[in-house]
């Protein structure tokens, strides 16, 4: 009888089962990768052949020979398994054609439902079957709870050995007569003379020992001690403590844990010192502690630089001093106007100041600051509320004796300002606006400041140094300018500024020689908006400078052709005194005119006095830029600025222009005659604005002004009405 026979008739005696089934049993039974999972999962012992010539598998649960399996079946059973024990059984199914080997592996089956099975394969090289037809033939069982088992002792087992080589504590494990049946390396390297037989240990450590096993075994509970240990000259304290080892409910033996805490007391020991140091100073500390509270609070309340109340505090102070008011006026309850105490919030801005700040440095602006703080304290006396509130913005709640005498406690205030400071070693002159509200009851305090700051812009709109008084419809008014200040930012790009244009004339010839360019703006909504109402808004809010050189491009392009064609000789324009607070204009100017292809020595670059009057210094600088480049520089208003012409003497200017107020004013031929006259003495052109009579004409000529605008010759012309109106001026 061969061995695979042998083999079969043995495994029909091992399976017990009916005898062999036909194919509609197989495929009821192993003829799907559920029912392997099934038969695996009831412990059922399969046998199983393998053809390695022609891949053939046979699988059987109840007869032998087994059945062949259909190559797509054998493909899955044979995907249940991952590709590395794949790989495994490829390996070791060479392994047995080789060498004879038998098959022992255990391989994990991974099911479509989920679910897998650990499963051994045994078998071994069919010695009996035909030369050059090699064939496998063996059984597979399911091992999964005993794999698991063992997956749990290795996991146990490695857990163990993690616990046993941690670097923290050393581990001795002893029996109850003192044998030591276990311990980690930490154990040997921290204390190796514990690890001797208890008899050969020093008298010391073995002492403490055995005491502590003593106790142990004598209470069952875990007791501690420490010991000194001599290590390469130094001395190093261990802790010790020893449990009870228990082992299936019997007391085996004890387990010692062995700890170095030589730092952990050398820590202690220093901590102690520094108790002792810290105890010392806690006096010390609590009295700097409540140094540093008493400088919070102050900071909490006053500003550093000036030693007044900040924002938060002087809001706070004055909402106390609103709520101890009477209610706001009602029909039933007048208000008594001025008899008695009337309080009033002024809301105080150093006019220049951020100009002074940039010029001088900050440390001279935060000595001018301290400066006026000073100078604000004696002016209104004790008594009253008084703050910084940031920048150069001050704020404080005035009372005063009746109603008639606010307006005089303003311009104290203002003239008190406007006094020069000495400021390191300059002598520096300031104004200041106020943005003033009065009090008419109880009121929120925030809400004051509000009216006030609405109050302030507009005196800051107006010459330096005003004092506004809130109105009611100043509320209005304020929205309606911040609504024009977002309306502004595109109302170039929308198309909504034009450009018109103002002759001036040369009064000796009558000949038309140049023309003012002066911007208007028709607002889709509000209709057309002269310069004086939104000039001052771009101003305030940093839109000039960008509004000034689109000005400043459309003359340009549109002038242009007229001066080549000999109908113009020179172009005007504007620009605000706030440009020249930053660096940079005179070349922007020259870009424009590079552009735009415009003959700089055409151009006059009108300033108004403020400039001059602001600084000497920089207006000297800024004109001598421009007149270095080509261009013709004039003082714009003249006179409104009650500048001396003492003052001009000494800066390049190409023109002055007398404001209209002066020529159409009752002093007209005096004041204007010592313009000219001081002009032309420093051989600067005088043009006078507003000419609007024949009378007034005639009189400049007498004085030999140089030229002259105003409504006698034309208003404001579009350049189409320019075009036309110079056509019908050179005719005549």
């Amino acid at each position: 009888m061969t061995a695979y026979a042998a083999y079969c008739r043995a495994a029909r005696r091992t399976s017990q089962g009916p005898p062999r089934a036909g194919p509609a049993a197989m495929s009821r039974g192993l003829g799907s990768v559920p029912g392997l999972e099934q038969a695996l999962a009831a412990q059922e012992l399969l046998f199983w052949t393998f053809d390695v010539r022609s891949g053939v598998l046979g699988l059987s649960r109840r007869h032998l020979p087994p059945d062949p399996l259909d190559p797509a079946l054998r493909a899955q059973f044979v995907g249940l398994f991952s590709t590395a024990d794949q790989g495994t059984l490829t390996r070791s199914i060479m392994a047995c054609l080789r060498t004879s080997s038998p098959l022992d592996l255990d391989l994990e089956l991974h099911y479509p439902s989920g679910t897998a099975h650990w499963i051994q394969i045994g078998g071994a090289l069919d010695p009996d079957a035909p030369a050059g037809q090699p064939r496998l033939y063996g059984m597979a069982r399911n091992v999964t709870a005993h794999k698991r088992e063992q997956l749990e002792l290795a996991k146990r087992e490695a857990q163990l050995q993690a616990v046993l080589a941690q670097d923290v504590l050393g581990i001795v494990l002893r029996d109850l007569s003192g044998q030591v049946l276990l311990h980690n390396p930490h154990a040997l390297r921290t204390t190796p003379e514990l690890l001797a037989e208890a008899p050969e240990l020093g008298s010391a450590v073995g002492e403490v020992l055995r005491q502590l096993e003593r106790e142990v075994l004598g209470t069952r509970r875990a007791h501690s001690s420490e010991l000194s240990l001599e290590r390469a000259g130094r001395t190093a304290r261990v802790a010790l403590t020893l449990s009870p080892y228990w082992q299936d409910g019997d007391l085996r033996g004890t387990v010692t844990f062995i700890q170095d805490v030589t730092r952990r007391r050398s820590l202690e020991l220093l901590s102690t010192q520094y108790a002792r140091q810290l105890e010392e100073r806690v006096v010390e500390r609590t009295l700097e502690l409540h140094r540093l509270s008493d400088h919070l609070r102050y900071a909490a309340e006053y500003d550093d630089l000036t030693g007044l109340l900040n924002r938060g505090a002087f809001l706070r102070e004055v909402q106390a001093t609103l709520d101890l008011l009477s209610p706001l006026p009602t029909p039933e309850m007048p208000d008594a106007e001025s008899d008695g105490d009337v309080f009033v919030l002024a809301l105080i801005d150093l006019d220049r100041f951020k100009w002074i700040n940039d010029r001088l440095g900050q440390a001279r602006g935060d000595a001018l600051l301290t400066q006026v703080a000073q100078r604000l304290r004696l002016t209104l006396g004790s008594g009253q509320l008084l703050a910084r509130l940031g920048g150069d913005e001050f704020a404080a709640l005035l009372r005063v004796p009746s109603a008639a005498q606010v307006q005089g406690r303003l311009d104290q205030l203002q003239s008190t300002l406007a006094l020069p400071f000495l400021v390191g070693d300059r002598d520096v002159q300031i104004s200041a606006g106020l943005g003033v509200v009065v009090v008419e009851g109880q009121q929120d305090a925030g809400h004051l400041l509000r009216e006030a700051g609405i109050a302030l812009t507009g005196a800051k709109s107006g010459r330096g140094g005003s004092n506004v008084v809130f109105r009611p419809w100043m509320r209005e008014q304020h929205l309606l300018r911040l609504r024009l200040r977002d309306d502004l930012r595109h109302a170039a790009a929308r198309g909504e500024l034009t450009v018109h244009y103002q002759p001036v004339l040369n009064l000796g010839t009558g000949a038309t020689e140049s023309v003012e360019a002066l911007v208007r703006w028709q607002h889709p909504v509000h209709g057309l908006i002269g310069p004086g109402e939104f000039i001052s808004i771009a101003e305030e809010h940093g839109l000039i400078t960008d509004l000034d050189l689109w000005v400043l491009r459309e003359a340009c392009r549109f002038t242009r052709p007229l001066i080549r064609g000999g109908q113009l000789r020179r172009l005007s324009v504007n620009f605000s005194p706030l440009h020249f607070d930053h660096a940079g204009l005179t070349e922007q100017i020259e870009h424009v005119l590079d552009e735009e292809g415009f003959p700089a020595a055409a151009l006059t670059v009108e300033i108004t006095e403020g400039l001059f009057m602001r600084d000497h210094r920089l207006a000297d600088t800024v004109l001598r830029e421009l007149l270095g480049r080509g261009m013709q520089v004039a003082a714009d208003d003249f006179g409104t600025g009650y500048s001396a012409l003492s003052y001009m003497q000494n800066l390049p200017l190409s023109a002055l222009k007398i404001d209209r107020s002066f020529v159409i004013g009752t002093r007209f031929p005096a004041i204007v005659h010592s313009i000219v006259d001081m002009a032309h003495t420093l051989n600067v052109q005088v043009v006078a604005e507003g000419v609007e009579t024949e009378q007034q004409l005639g009189a400049l000529r007498q004085m030999r002004c140089d030229y002259g605008q105003g409504y006698l010759f034309s208003r404001p012309l579009t350049p189409e009405h320019l075009i036309g109106w110079l056509a019908a001026h050179r005719a005549e």
